[in-house]
């Protein structure tokens, strides 16, 4: 990256030949929604989880990061290292992504083709880790050991997913007009 595109995506600016400075406003909008998703995700990694209740007198509550990490201690390493890359890096490198598309990368660069193929190949995990807190959840449910049920994290962090998959395909819709108008090859 060069020294500017380093400014603007460490200081939350824009680069003033990006997307975002092409549409105005509108990439504005986008620009802050990717902030807001990227609230969303630290929220559901932070926040609990889910609440676990065993045979009617003991309870507790587990965020995302809090099972990865009991995971690692328990030395669970591989599941450790899938919470942890599922629920944190993935989601993360797809909203840096996003912003450098948005924000930091000039609209006409020839990397963009090459950060939209990342994105796609991110998006194909994006609801992975509520689907797997869904399934224990069930789980738990139907055993006779106890219960669980959802906490906030598990509902902020589905926002952060259906957010960031909708600003994922208004991305790849604003990179084609955008390249169709210029008369750039995609």
């Amino acid at each position: 990256m060069t020294r500017e595109e380093w400014r603007a995506y460490l200081l939350f600016s824009r680069t003033a030949g990006s997307l975002s400075a092409a549409l105005g406003r509108q990439g504005r909008v986008v620009e802050w929604s990717i902030l807001g998703a990227s609230g969303l995700l630290g929220l559901g990694l932070f926040l609990p989880f889910v609440q676990i209740n065993q045979l009617l007198i003991f309870s507790s509550a587990h965020s995302l990061l809090d099972i990865g990490i009991s995971l690692f201690v328990d030395r669970d390493y591989l599941l450790s290292a899938v919470v942890i890359v599922f629920s944190a890096l993935v989601p993360l490198a797809k909203l840096d992504t996003l912003y450098r598309i948005w924000a930091v990368k000039a609209a006409d660069d020839p990397a963009i083709p090459r950060l939209l193929r990342w994105l796609d190949l991110f998006s194909k995990w994006s609801m992975l880790e509520v689907f797997v807190a869904a399934v224990m959840v069930f789980a738990i449910k139907a055993s006779w050991l106890g219960s669980a049920s959802a906490q906030p994290g598990l509902y902020f962090f589905a926002f952060s997913a259906l957010l960031t998959m909708a600003l994922t395909q208004r991305t790849k819709t604003a990179v084609a007009q955008y390249r169709a108008r210029s008369g750039i090859a995609a």
